[in-house]
């Protein structure tokens, strides 16, 4: 059996010695990240000011598959709201979007639609949000439970809308939250 000196008196280990000039440097920073270099820090990233929060309609067709029910929901959305506005963000709520041509709306879903809906307007007054922008009128034409169909175009599926129906959710947004920034 050999004897593990025997192996380092054969392959000593070269002595430790400072990196060559042009070797790279690594920094280690105080919150224990580590940049490639030892030059100043890169820039920082933008700061976002607002996060958008537009969806409910998986959580409304998912009453009887997932159990979601209002309850659920509007937890979840507090939790969202409620974790953006302590990272210092606005926050921006869009109502759902009209789904009543999609080929499992029903009456009962409709109805929670318009309750979540309504929730929904209410929680820039209870200081959730700071925004509410109301799909409905933005999106459809003459049917309040229907999507335009000129905003369907490429899904037609009553649920999602495209390009066109996308610029006007766009439009809304500029017009009552981001204004200031044309």
């Amino acid at each position: 059996m050999r004897d593990h000196r025997d192996l380092e008196r054969r392959s000593p280990s070269p002595p430790l010695q400072p990196p060559e000039p042009s070797a790279p440097l690594v920094a280690v920073a105080a919150d224990g990240s580590v940049r490639p270099d030892a030059g100043p820090p890169p820039p920082p990233k933008p700061k976002y000011t607002h996060v958008i929060v537009f969806g409910g309609v998986n959580d409304l067709y998912s009453d009887v598959s997932g159990q979601r029910t209002m309850d659920k929901i509007t937890a979840d959305l507090t939790l969202m709201y409620t974790a953006a506005r302590a990272a210092g963000l606005s926050v921006v709520a869009i109502t759902v979007a009209p789904w009543g041509g999609f080929r499992h709306h029903s009456k009962k879903r409709e109805g929670d639609t318009r309750e979540l809906n309504h929730w929904l307007g209410t929680q820039k007054k209870a200081g959730l949000v700071d925004f509410v922008i109301d799909s409905r009128p933005v999106l459809t034409c003459g049917n309040p439970t229907r999507l335009c169909p000129r905003y369907e175009v490429g899904f037609n599926d009553g649920l999602h809308f495209g390009a066109e129906g996308h610029e006007r959710l766009g439009e809304a947004l500029l017009d009552q939250v981001f204004g200031d920034c044309r």
